[in-house]
């Protein structure tokens, strides 16, 4: 097993974590048991992890999997804080169903603005409903969540209005689909309906053939779908529906085709009454006694394969969409939670995130680089800091005005690099047009900078680069570090080059001269002259030169400086050149601590038996403070119980001894899986030898067990 080993700092805070693992074999074996449950596997299907949106319209769709039957799904969103949005229950027909005008899932959801009056229309094409009656009857224990109930006497129905998306006599074809429990078989009674007596159509329960009809009316006279093959059964869920294709029409019970269909004339007589569920339309009469649940409405005929998935929805798989949610601009995250019928409940394995970003990313180009003076072939060299509000940019372009098309620069960490050939017959200013594109496809542009082209000759320029120090080097305050980098001639003799070291003082970017005068604050250079001649000055075409400075750190702790070298020449006609930045972090103190083993082994145990582990008798376990660290430290010690994963059995860490002294188990210390003091106060290029030993508890199940243990090391008086 290898050893790791990293470093952390945090403010004026520096750790370092050292991780081992052991094993444990023992030879005990008992029985156990496994209690079996459902297996719930959530999958978010839109949108997509880590997408970007360009409408702020969001469609939330998930995909659920079960070995019992799934119940429902709810979504999370954190659009207005970590909550619940929305809850679908399966077997519900999606609001996006190709052709639906009305979808009403009697559902009494609040967030929609249901409530004992108000039905929401969750198709989309706002045909909401009104209850009347004078009873509470929504909020019952339905097919899919809630449903409606009807006493059948007592007038208690649902208006739905006269609008054109659901005035259905006017449609060349149309499908109504419910589910209906029928309680009371004392009288006709009308699931949905349109119309009166002697106009539009009936879904609906005949008393008098004890039978489900789907009824309409043309021109002449009443047309009949009839399904005769069984009655209904009292008190039971039954999938019906209606269906008309300008000629025909039919009735599906629970699935299956009506034996009796009839031809219609068209169109359907017109109906200027209101379309009603629970009754005949606008007339005082049919009134439904029992439950209705899940009604749905599309301005197209259902085939006879959509019905039966309609009905026989599959109970342990369910693909729930959830209604559109508007999100300003920001960062998001979503996932549902799903239950079944056993008790069940599942997550996805994690949450997705999604953005909506209509801004355009800012652009910044350097000021050395307006008014640049540049020659016909000469290559125009660009640093380009990139920001967006919400996404990240993707995509940089620049184009100079007078040349022959966009050039791609290179896009990293908030910066577009990269160069431009220039080329064109006239001499004078030449706009640059910078632009940057992000992921959410905002395109944005900085034209305020002009380079000046010279097509009479060409001129030399400078190629830099920073050599050291590396990104994110942190230095401990009042030690010092190295700054080195090299710049090249090119295209021509570049007279005289000078190189200067620079920090960011008062801007994002380096724009300040480091100070050579000692003490001074943040930092200054020990000996050598800032601004540096180059030694091989003047520089000849391709000819390099290496600069170097000693900078000491005096800086604040935990602060963060970008450091980099600025070249110019005495040649004005050539342009001055800036190396990419590297983030330097000033710390208290630098600490190094190593492990020259990775594993405590115990061998083979038997309960009760201690053993002592292999490396005790060489003494293997050393802890070394390596010499650079620069300054004391006290070392910590905890560990995690050891488990076999396979057995499920687990062996607390207290049954581990350890010791920093001598190889002695009557005056050891029990493992924590909490931080224990293991030395306090030791100094550079130091050495701590431990000792451990494993006392095997009864009753264990036998195998390979293994856990961690962890060694720290922080700066001496702070805490872990």
């Amino acid at each position: 097993m290898a050893e790791m080993k990293s470093q952390f700092s945090f403010g004026n805070k520096t750790k370092i974590i050292v991780t081992s693992v052991f094993f444990v074999l023992t030879i005990i074996s008992i029985s156990y048991f496994v209690m079996s449950a459902g297996n719930i596997i959530v999958t978010l299907a839109a949108p997509q992890n880590e997408s970007t949106d360009d409408d702020g319209i969001i469609e939330f769709i998930s995909n659920v999997t079960d070995d019992f039957e799934i119940v429902n799904t709810t979504l999370y969103t954190n659009i207005s804080g970590w909550r619940p949005e929305e809850t679908r229950w399966n077997g519900e027909i999606p609001y996006n169903s190709t052709g639906l005008v009305m979808l009403i899932h009697f559902n009494n959801e609040s967030q929609f603005g249901e409530n004992d009056i108000h039905v929401f229309d969750w198709s989309g094409t706002g045909n909401n409903g009104t209850m009347s009656g004078g009873d509470e009857f929504i909020n019952h224990s339905g097919k899919f969540g809630g449903a409606i109930q009807m006493d059948g006497v007592g007038g208690d129905y649902v208006n739905f209005g006269n609008d054109s998306s659901i005035d259905l006599t006017s449609m060349g074809s149309f499908t109504i689909s419910s589910w209906a429990y029928l309680s009371n078989k004392g009288s006709d009674s009308d699931i949905v309906a349109k119309g009166t007596t002697n106009a539009a159509f009936e879904l609906r329960y005949d008393v008098g053939d004890n039978r489900f009809e789907f009824d309409t009316r043309d021109s002449v006279s009443w047309k009949y779908a009839i399904y005769n093959q069984s009655s209904p059964i009292l008190n039971k869920w039954t999938h019906v529906v209606g269906v008309y294709n300008g000629s025909h029409i039919w009735i599906y019970v629970d699935g299956v085709v009506g034996s009796v269909n009839s031809s219609v004339g068209a169109p359907l007589s017109a109906s200027v009454y209101n379309l009603s569920i629970g009754r005949l339309g606008s007339h005082d009469s049919r009134y439904w006694g029992g439950m209705i649940d899940e009604v749905a409405i599309w301005n197209r005929t259902l085939a006879a394969n959509e019905i039966m998935d309609i009905y026989s929805y599959s109970l342990t798989k369910f693909y729930p969409v959830f209604h559109n949610k508007s999100v300003s601009e920001g960062l998001y995250k979503w996932n549902v939670l799903s239950f079944d019928n056993d008790s069940n409940s599942g997550w996805s394995d994690s949450n997705y995130t999604f953005a909506f970003d209509s801004s355009a990313p800012a652009l910044q180009l350097p000021l050395y680089i307006n008014a640049t003076q540049k020659t016909i072939g000469e290559y125009l060299i660009l640093n380009i800091s990139v920001s967006d509000s919400v996404t990240r940019p993707d995509t940089c372009l620049v184009y100079v005005a007078g040349q022959s098309s966009n050039q791609t620069l290179s896009y990293s960490n908030g910066w577009c690099n990269g160069s431009i050939s220039l080329a064109g017959s006239n001499t004078g200013n030449s706009t640059i047009y910078a632009y940057a594109n992000d992921t959410a496809n905002n395109w944005g542009l900085n034209d305020s900078y002009v380079v000046w082209i010279d097509s009479t000759g060409e001129n030399a320029w400078l190629e830099v680069e920073l050599i050291t120090p590396i990104e994110g080097l942190n230095v401990p305050q009042n030690t010092t570090f190295t700054v080195n980098a090299t710049v090249y001639c090119r295209n021509d003799n570049c007279g005289n080059i000078t190189g200067t070291v620079i920090y960011n003082e008062s801007s994002a970017d380096p724009d300040t001269g480091i100070s050579t005068t000692p003490g001074d604050n943040p930092f200054y250079i020990i000996s050598e002259y800032n601004p540096q001649n180059c030694s091989a000055n003047p520089m000849e075409e391709d000819e390099y030169c290496n600069v170097s400075w000693t900078v000491n750190a005096t800086g604040s702790i935990g602060v963060n400086y970008k450091i980099g070298v600025l070249f110019q020449s005495n040649y004005t006609i050539i342009s001055v050149n800036h190396t990419s930045n590297k983030t330097v972090q000033i710390a208290d103190c630098f600490i190094d601590i190593s492990l020259y083993w990775s594993t405590v082994s115990f061998g083979s145990l038997i309960p009760g038996q201690t053993g002592s582990a292999s490396g005790n008798d060489e003494d293997e376990y050393n802890i070394t403070v390596e010499p650079m660290t620069s300054c004391n430290i006290d070392l910590y010690i905890n560990g995690t119980d050891i488990e076999n994963s396979s057995l499920g059995y687990t062996i607390g860490a207290g049954n581990i001894s350890w010791n920093n002294v001598s190889n002695d188990y009557g005056s050891s210390y029990p493992l924590s899986n909490s931080w224990n003091t293991l030395k306090k106060v030791v100094p550079p290029s130091t050495n701590t030898t431990t000792w451990y030993w494993f006392d095997m508890p009864c009753c264990i199940a036998s195998g390979s067990y293994s856990g961690t243990i962890e060694i720290l090391g922080i700066k001496s008086g702070e805490s872990p």
